[in-house]
């Protein structure tokens, strides 16, 4: 937030020197720190609400936010859950793992496969819960990720050691990826 407001001072200091290509620019930079707050804000709030607390609620959300932004890119995709799954009770941790795990799988998704679908699948597994998300894209040799493409799969991995789950990534180049998330 403290990004803002220092925006909001530059842009302020731009229209007083009449320059409105850089007062837009900035202004630009406000409206994308404002979503981003937005946005992690909603997760927060939806996690800790209560009457989240089963995988139906869980997967409502992920079909709103695959049907948003994979939509939005023209990727196709299935979200896949077996109705005797849906009634499942989460706790808040649980929940927000595996949300915010899904939301960066599928902002990697969008970032660099290149695909054309995703299947996304829930499913049980002995006592814990599974999230596969798969896509049909141009895939990358795990070797060959460099840090500088982010903190996106690490920040996956401490979330599924934080929740004493697992979690792993496969991909071929040529063959798409698979991400697992496991709790």
């Amino acid at each position: 937030m403290g990004s803002i407001h220092l925006y909001s001072q530059i842009a302020a200091k731009k229209i007083d020197e009449h320059n409105h290509e850089g007062t837009r620019l900035i202004l630009e930079r406000i409206e994308k720190s404002s979503g981003e707050i937005i946005d992690k804000t909603s997760d927060a709030v939806w996690a800790v609400k209560a009457s989240n607390d089963t995988i139906e609620n869980l997967f409502l959300r992920m079909e709103g936010y695959a049907a948003s932004l994979l939509g939005e890119a023209g990727i196709q995709f299935t979200l896949e859950c077996k109705k005797e799954l849906m009634l499942t009770k989460l706790t808040m941790d649980h929940r927000k793992n595996l949300f915010l795990v899904y939301k960066e799988a599928i902002h990697n998704i969008i970032k660099y496969s290149q695909c054309n679908q995703v299947h996304i699948e829930i499913t049980k597994q002995l006592h814990q819960i599974k999230l596969k998300i798969t896509d049909d894209g141009i895939g990358f040799k795990l070797d060959h990720i460099h840090p500088y493409n982010g903190n996106g799969l690490k920040n996956m991995k401490e979330r599924a050691e934080e929740m004493k789950g697992k979690f792993t990534i496969s991909s071929t180049p040529g063959a798409g990826t698979t991400v697992e998330f496991i709790i």
